[in-house]
């Protein structure tokens, strides 16, 4: 599982060299790559010709957007990120990425495609053991990279807000993704009658002799398949751990881990510790690769139980495994909400270990903002400290500023004190971002205040003007979408109430001024984004002009994601004509389909099921099933099932109409990865949640 399954795979179509290997979960890297010293009882799959065999630290290729999404490191220490000077961004050429289920890596300027991970970081070396360097605190500062974008941020982010639970409150849908929120018991997507109809099929891919498909069934059914139901199948996922290729092992690892339950944690627990009974569970005769443990740790994360724990902080505060392990255990400590009260004990000491290295370390605030506020709201004063300890490397200081945005709210005027100093003045490019948009969280979440709306106008407005500076008068280019998206999170939060909404037509007002008085696309998507999350009706015209104008596709996508948060419902019509241009790329006519749902437009999905029907490519048929998968309905039902039992379609396609079929029956309101995706400092490569990340 090298990168997963994100839109961008769909791209794979367009490189006969990627469509021969096997496994959904298996990147366009090529071969796997395995922790120090190999696995000796795991034969690397056969690679097909003109595969490259990816080597530890190698940089991939550009994708969609050209540059490659790891930051250069900076060894004078420069902190000026390029961009700074307020230059439009344009994005690249489209290259040919891999196949369905595949982990690539998005490009930073394809925000409507899926997340954004960094590229693959070097396998930790032996001697790196558990990531304890005793390093200098504070070295090794660097810039940010051009691909270190607000794009990257919002396609880990917009689920939130994109879903057709979207209705909800932003706040209960924020609950949701950490944890805080209560989870119906299945979810609205597909009635029941229609979910239970598919669970059979989805049982009879896991078999399938196609490899893409019969991986891309194993998640589908760990997202859609009930635990009180699972009992038949959880056999067949054991039995694929020790499956010969790499990909169904893994894929056959996460869907233990959406299933749950006793027997699936007993198996994952073994795996993630590497015993003697992992290694049989997985046909091993030496130790197992570090990428499967990692994936055997973040599923027994989302798990999320009391017996889970133990393996989890066994592994975070190992001085064996390597660093890569150590960070992944962190990860997954932040989902453990039976067990928070222990978890937040391990993550204190752990923030407090100077000699962590610094990309482990910087796991543990994003995992402490993920715990039940309960366990997690008492580490607000040590979080501060430590974000204004100027020897705080950046990689943490970074991650502190997300974590205060989920931990804080307006009641703590120290909190929005220091988040605003660190927006203005850090040396990080990427903390200074942050801290914007933590400002925006913590505005975004006025109803959780405990204190009466009156007293915290004062702080409101505080909050308020120093966002719309950083708008209309930014001390660095760079920093103004971000400024803008925290204005529509800010303004978001304050929509229900009344002496605020003065000042959230002056938010929108600044907005809109704003996007028509610049030609960078890149700030013009963030500007409309933000208008959306405003909610700011006024801008539907002006939005829906750029729509129709415009012939920048990733812009086109955005505004139409725009127009359908702000509810512009004379947008439907010219949205379903260009759903169908065939001048717009199927890839951004998904972010059409989609503002089209949020519109409660009812003609879209049989426009996709009629594209579907005379797609002229398996690129293109692809981005139409991954639009029904995420928008469809019942009505999506009977053509997906039919693409899964034609197999005279190529496997590509007939995997991805299985990964469609798992959207439409997810047993969750969010799609199962978002606890790890929103608000993940995505400037820290880590492969297991990389993987992750990718896939739908």
């Amino acid at each position: 599982m090298r990168r997963a399954f994100t839109l961008l795979a769909l791209l794979a179509f367009l490189s006969p060299d990627l469509l021969a290997h096997g496994g959904i979960i298996r990147g366009g890297g090529g071969g796997t790559t395995r922790s120090p010293g190999g696995n000796p009882g795991r034969p690397t799959r056969p690679r097909t010709p003109g595969e490259k065999k990816d080597r530890p630290g190698e940089t991939p290729p550009p994708t969609e957007s050209g540059p490659p999404t790891t930051p250069p490191i900076d060894p004078g220490g420069s902190t000026t990120p390029p961009g700074d000077s307020g230059a439009p961004t344009t994005p690249g050429a489209q290259p040919a990425p891999p196949r369905p289920g595949t982990p690539v890596t998005p490009p930073a300027s394809a925000p409507t495609t899926g997340p954004i991970p960094p590229s693959t970081p070097p396998v930790a070396p032996p001697s790196a053991a558990a990531g304890r360097t005793g390093g200098v605190p504070g070295a090794a500062r660097r810039a940010t990279a051009p691909s270190d974008r607000w794009e990257t941020w919002w396609s880990q982010t917009r689920e939130l807000y994109l879903s057709r639970h979207a209705s909800e409150s932003s706040t209960r849908v924020q609950g949701l993704a950490s944890g805080r929120g209560t989870v119906p018991a299945e979810s609205s997507l597909l009635s029941t009658e229609v979910r239970k109809s598919l669970l059979p099929l989805l049982a009879l891919a896991l078999r399938d002799s196609s490899v893409e498909v019969a991986d891309s069934a194993a998640i589908a059914l760990g997202r859609s398949l009930p635990r009180a139901d699972s009992a038949p199948l959880l056999p067949h996922l054991l039995k694929n751990l020790a499956h010969p290729e790499s990909s169904p092992q893994e894929a056959a690892v996460l869907g233990l881990g959406l299933i749950g339950g006793p027997d699936a944690v007993a198996a994952l627990r073994e795996i993630a510790l590497d015993s003697a009974e992992g290694r049989r569970r997985c046909g091993a005769t030496g130790p197992i690769d570090d990428l499967l443990r990692g994936l055997a740790t973040l599923s027994l994360g989302l798990a999320g139980t009391q017996d889970a724990l133990s393996p989890i902080v066994t592994l975070a505060t190992s001085a064996t495994v390597s660093r890569e392990l150590v960070a992944t255990a962190i990860v997954a400590m932040g989902l453990q909400r039976e067990a928070a009260p222990a978890a937040i004990v391990t993550l204190s000491r752990l923030l407090d270990e100077r000699g962590l290295e610094r990309s482990v370390r910087a796991q543990v605030p994003i995992a402490m903002a993920r715990l039940p506020m309960a366990a997690s709201r008492g580490m607000l004063p040590k979080l501060l400290a430590h974000l204004s300890d100027k020897q705080t490397p950046d990689e943490v200081a970074r991650s502190i500023a997300l974590s205060l945005g989920q931990l804080a709210s307006l009641e703590e005027e120290e909190t929005a004190r220091v988040l605003m100093e660190t927006a203005r003045r850090h040396s990080d490019a990427s903390t200074r971002e942050f801290a914007l948009i933590a400002l925006g969280r913590i505005g975004e979440r006025a109803e959780q205040a405990t204190v009466p709306a009156p007293r915290l106008e004062p702080q409101r407005q505080l909050v308020h003007q120093f966002l719309l500076g950083q708008l209309v008068n930014p001390e660095r280019k760079s920093q103004q979408p971000w400024a803008a998206l925290a204005l529509g999170l800010f303004g978001r939060g304050e929509a229900e109430l009344p002496p605020a909404r003065d000042r959230t037509a002056h938010s929108g007002r600044k907005l809109l001024e704003t996007f028509e008085s610049t030609r960078d696309p890149s700030l013009q998507g963030a500007l409309a984004l933000a208008l959306g999350l405003l909610r700011y009706r006024e801008a539907g015209a002006p939005l829906l002009a750029h729509l129709t104008d415009d012939r920048h596709p990733e812009l086109r996508g955005q505004l139409a994601v725009a127009l359908g948060l702000v509810g512009a419902r004379d947008a439907a019509e010219p949205m379903r004509a260009l759903l169908t241009d065939p001048a717009l790329p199927p890839l951004a006519r998904i972010d059409v389909a989609r503002g089209l749902a949020l519109l409660d437009d009812t003609q879209f999905e049989r426009q996709l099921i009629d594209l579907l029907a005379t797609a002229p490519d398996s690129y293109s048929a692809s981005a139409y099933v991954r639009a029904l998968g995420l928008v469809g309905g019942s009505e999506s039902a009977p053509a997906l099932r039919a693409m899964v039992e034609d197999r005279s379609l190529p496997e590509l396609q007939r995997g991805f109409a299985v990964v469609a079929i798992g959207l439409l029956a997810e047993k969750t309101p969010l799609p199962w990865n978002v606890p790890y995706l929103v608000d993940a400092n995505f400037t820290l490569p880590l492969r297991p949640l990389d993987a992750i990340l990718d896939l739908l």
